[in-house]
């Protein structure tokens, strides 16, 4: 009847979190880069087809470095807020993208449950990280 939720449903997004620190610490295009880079290896290693999550991390690192020009300083509340929004895109990006080309299996309500909890979770583990460094923000 009621179903414990395993570890794995809350798993933060690590790569948006680097991506969100790049963008905000650095440039848009170094943001852009690296998450370019950094999605067109996991297309290769890990994707059902070459781009889907270059396109999305390149999306997020360039917005990321987007924010940052736009607030013209550093915070740890912008890092925060940035991190939650940019987790939110990149499940939302990637559905889009898989039904646009009807490569996916997953339902409205699965993306709609799932990315909220990984905004949360790394929402959670950029206010734990930024902590320890209020030097860098």
């Amino acid at each position: 009847m009621f179903r414990a939720p395993t570890l794995s449903e809350y798993a933060p997004n690590l790569v948006v979190i680097g991506l969100v620190m790049t963008g905000l610490l650095r440039t848009p295009r170094m943001g852009l880069l690296f998450g370019l880079g950094i999605g067109l290896i996991q297309d290769i290693d890990y994707g059902r087809f070459l781009g889907e999550t270059a396109f999305a991390y390149a999306v997020i690192g360039y917005l990321a470095g987007y924010f940052r020009h736009l607030v013209l300083r550093e915070s740890a509340l912008l890092a925060i807020l940035v991190t939650g929004l940019a987790s939110e895109l990149f499940a939302w990006v990637t559905y889009g993208e898989a039904r646009l080309l009807e490569a996916s299996g997953t339902t409205l309500h699965e993306v709609i449950r799932s990315s909220s909890k990984t905004a949360l979770v790394s929402m959670f583990l950029c206010c734990c990280s930024t902590q320890p460094y209020p030097q860098g923000f």
